[in-house]
């Protein structure tokens, strides 16, 4: 191999390691372990279960195209880490749990595409599924763990996938199933992406969090004032006009603060994953860890954050999900018939 060639390939692997090294050694605050939660929670609740709705409603074609953005490096709508990853068969015959573990596993292309030909509208021979969408009803994480102090961190999601159309030769198995995300840093930010997706088996969890410290600061522990320089130069969106409510975001989670002439205070620390607009009926419907619930216009929850969704209320009412269950409540929380 020619020296200058040679001393290239030195400098590449050497600033690879570095890299590798940089990442592996970096003590992980509360303020990333919040940011890589919440792109884990992104990724499957809306990223994966979108591809799923698609992927149904789709041709041949366009199948093939929505499954490629999913895996290439530096598409924006790139959901898994490589073509390598494997996904845990759901269409197996009824002997599925005596299978070997290989003939359980599929490529995500060959998986997608079985998942069209059993349950998407136009390859699924006479008995299509017009207005069927997946729901993925209750979607949590795991703490952030790393098997070794050499290895890469990882993120685990459980989530089970429901769907109420028709298939051609199978059903959604209704078994938990866990993804494992793989975590990569992202300039100043973090960005997953799915190593696996298995159907959850107690037996086979291992807890490795331990081996991941998640450092504090005083900037983190501190409450934050109208005033604090993080709030003055964070991202805003007005959700009330009366009185003047603006959510604000600092790390990707939002807070809420009063910005009327006469009051300028902070109601909520940014604890949120989201914050949704106020309705006439005085509440905003707010999102912490991945479930959701409703504060009102004074700072305060009033109705527990509890649901796997929930819109905004209108004519005094909302539309929650809990689990299975699609429910109709009233501004209390009560369950409307």
């Amino acid at each position: 191999m020619p020296k200058p060639l040679l001393l290239l390939l030195v400098v590449v692997v050497l600033a690879m390691a570095g890299q590798v090294r940089s990442q592996q050694s970096r003590q992980l605050t509360k303020a990333d372990e919040r940011i890589i939660k919440r792109q884990a929670m992104n990724l499957i609740n809306n990223s994966l279960l979108k591809s799923y709705n698609q992927i149904l409603t789709s041709t041949s074609d366009e199948r093939k195209q929505i499954v490629a953005n999913l895996l290439i490096p530096g598409q924006e709508a790139r959901v898994f880490l490589n073509e390598d990853v494997i996904i845990e068969n759901d269409f197996a015959t009824q002997t599925y749990q005596n299978l070997p573990q290989s003939d359980r596993d599929t490529p995500v292309e060959k998986y997608f595409s079985d998942l069209a030909a059993n349950f998407g509208l136009r390859d699924n021979g006479d008995e299509p599924n017009p207005g069927k969408n997946v729901t993925f009803p209750r979607v949590t994480t795991s703490k952030i763990q790393r098997v070794s102090p050499k290895d890469s961190l990882f993120i685990k999601v459980y989530f089970t996938i429901n769907y109420e159309g028709i298939a051609k030769n199978y059903a959604f198995k209704e078994q938990q199933r866990v993804a494992e995300l793989q975590v990569e840093q992202a300039k100043k930010s973090w960005r997953v992406f799915i190593k696996s997706i298995r159907f959850f088996d107690e037996s086979q969890e291992k807890d490795y969090s331990k081996n991941v410290t998640i450092a504090s600061s005083n900037k983190e522990e501190r409450e934050l004032n109208y005033d604090s320089p993080e709030v003055l130069n964070a991202v805003t969106k007005m959700v009330s006009r009366n009185p003047l409510l603006k959510a604000f975001a600092i790390d990707e989670m939002w807070g809420l603060l009063k910005d009327e002439d006469s009051e300028k205070k902070v109601l909520f620390q940014p604890i949120f994953c989201e914050i949704g607009n106020f309705s006439e009926e005085g509440l905003a419907a707010v999102c912490k860890e991945g479930l959701w619930g409703y504060i009102d216009r004074q700072g305060k929850v009033v109705v527990g954050i509890k649901y796997d969704a929930a819109k905004a209320f209108k004519n005094g009412k909302a539309k929650v999900q809990l689990g299975m269950d699609f429910l109709t409540i009233d501004p209390t929380g009560k369950v409307l018939k």
